[in-house]
């Protein structure tokens, strides 16, 4: 429940990586964290199975950092794993590289604001893999890198985006987003990402746009 300035104290509040890492191992039902400030990791966050967490900032208009600090991926979703940001800014610290969410075969993840951002690793912001499954409805997916593919999005499993953006990301094949899965566009933007090969979306799977817009990136903005 919000109140016009903040949250009601029906939520679990965290202030450091200690609390927030309890609160989840400890959760024996759907939870909601509610960060009182950045948070900075020393290791990957983990959402393991029968786990429903959700991720959000304390304050009307704040959005809390979580930050690694370790050349690691900051979160991964197991299978099973349910993970919803609200908020939230999913960030590595300047100089160390990892990709931003890694979500695994049966893992699902949610964004319904916040961003990942400034992440470079491996396929940059996000990796579904075979048998996961992400949904993108608001917030931004921005300034990511990937060593090849994916920048914004590396997708293997199931990609639904009904709004949101995905901007500014660099790879050498799909600079905003890299589909051999299944991905449904219905909303949201896709634009001003960087490849050598198709800027906006490498689609080597299945790719339906019902709306949404994909626009100024570098190379073709789809893959023909």
């Amino acid at each position: 429940m919000k109140s016009n300035d903040t949250f009601i104290d029906d939520t679990i509040h965290v202030n450091s990586e200690e609390e927030l890492v309890n609160s989840i191992n400890n959760a024996t039902e759907s939870i909601v964290i509610t960060f009182d400030c950045d948070v900075t990791l020393t290791e990957t966050l983990c959402i393991s199975a029968n786990k429903n967490i959700t991720l959000i900032s304390n304050g009307k208009n704040a959005c809390f950092k979580l930050i690694e600090t370790q050349a690691v991926t900051t979160i991964v979703v197991n299978n099973k794993g349910v993970l919803i940001l609200e908020n939230i800014i999913v960030t590595h610290d300047y100089g160390y590289r990892g990709m931003g969410i890694d979500v695994l075969s049966g893992g699902k993840l949610v964004m319904t604001g916040g961003e990942i951002s400034n992440n470079n690793g491996g396929n940059g912001g996000v990796r579904v893999q075979k048998g996961g499954f992400f949904e993108l409805s608001d917030g931004k997916i921005s300034d990511n890198g990937a060593v090849s593919a994916g920048g914004g999005v590396y997708n293997v499993g199931i990609f639904k985006m009904y709004g949101g953006e995905i901007s500014n990301n660099s790879a050498i094949w799909g600079g905003g987003v890299w589909n051999n899965g299944a991905f449904t566009m219905s909303g949201g933007k896709i634009s001003y990402n960087n490849a050598v090969s198709n800027g906006g979306v490498y689609n080597s799977g299945t790719f339906n746009k019902y709306g949404g817009e994909i626009f100024d990136n570098t190379g073709d903005d789809v893959s023909k």
